[in-house]
């Protein structure tokens, strides 16, 4: 793969760097690939690979919709189907130890096609770690860049129906100044047991101050729904904890949420209707 493709150049945090032994392949996505793009049936990736004095290989990987593959297409991360992150390979070992999902992201295709042999030149910029996607030239130290950790993340369980119609959902707020990509983060329906959590879908996003619908679908992803009288938490990658609720039989019924009064860091209370991806409202 290092004699395949060629970096023009490559930037980080606005300062050219030596790509050194590097190269480009892309391809129809592979299954671990596809997993960083759930909510599409057919994808391709594109990697960058770059082979360090140690033997070890680091590189980030894009994967986007097939049918997207084409000169003059822009995809941004959050908004069109596209996802992907940085990632590393130690020397020797077969696949990855480390990831970071993108938080945001832009993909410039010059020339691309999916027929084999077919050249695909283009640009790309983005950011990792819940940090917005600064513009060609901005130093990244400009761009509001936060960690994405449990003490400043920002995230905030917001509202849960736990008889949701069609699906039971949960609501999350972005309460930061940051993009929050929802991959560092996992969540479940039980506070105790670790092996229940499941990763949020790779290509999810949260603007600043927005509010994103999660909706659970116990016969598609994640592989369970909500209860009458359970519980729900969410956790860093690395098991810290983020925001978490539990409730009582009767507290979200059919028709009604349990919700945060007022948002974000309100007391939560039993509402009728529900406001999935807009401000609570008490109908006490």
């Amino acid at each position: 793969p290092f004699e395949e493709g060629s970096i023009d150049y490559f930037r980080v945090d606005d300062s050219e760097e030596d790509p050194g032994i590097s190269g480009i392949i892309a391809g129809v996505a592979g299954p671990q690939e596809k997993a960083l793009l759930r909510s599409v049936e057919e994808t391709a990736s594109i990697s960058v690979l770059g082979l360090e004095a140690d033997g070890s290989i680091v590189g980030f990987t894009l994967v986007l919709a097939l049918d997207e593959v084409a000169g003059g297409v822009t995809l941004v991360i959050g908004e069109d189907p596209i996802g992907g992150g940085v990632w590393g390979i130690p020397a020797g070992a077969a696949a990855p130890d480390w990831f970071f999902p993108f938080s945001g992201g832009r993909l410039e295709l010059i020339e691309a096609g999916t027929e084999q042999g077919s050249a695909i030149s283009g640009l790309f910029y983005g950011s990792i770690g819940g940090a917005p996607v600064p513009e060609p030239g901005l130093d990244a130290g400009d761009a509001g860049i936060a960690p994405a950790t449990a003490s400043s993340s920002g995230l905030v369980i917001n509202e849960v129906a736990a008889r949701g119609d069609p699906l039971d959902w949960f609501e999350l707020y972005n309460a930061s100044e940051s993009y929050l990509a929802l991959a560092n983060f996992v969540f479940a329906d039980d506070l105790a047991d670790t092996t229940k959590r499941a990763p949020f879908p790779a290509e999810l996003v949260i603007p600043p101050g927005s509010y994103l619908q999660i909706q659970l679908d116990k016969d598609g992803w994640p592989g369970f729904a909500l209860g009458q009288d359970e519980e729900l938490g969410v956790w860093t990658l690395d098991g810290a904890p983020v925001d978490e609720v539990d409730w009582d039989d009767g507290q979200s019924d059919a028709g009604t949420t349990y919700a945060r009064i007022p948002d974000v860091d309100g007391d939560f209370q039993t509402v009728t209707g529900g406001t999935p991806g807009a401000p609570n409202q008490s109908t006490n």
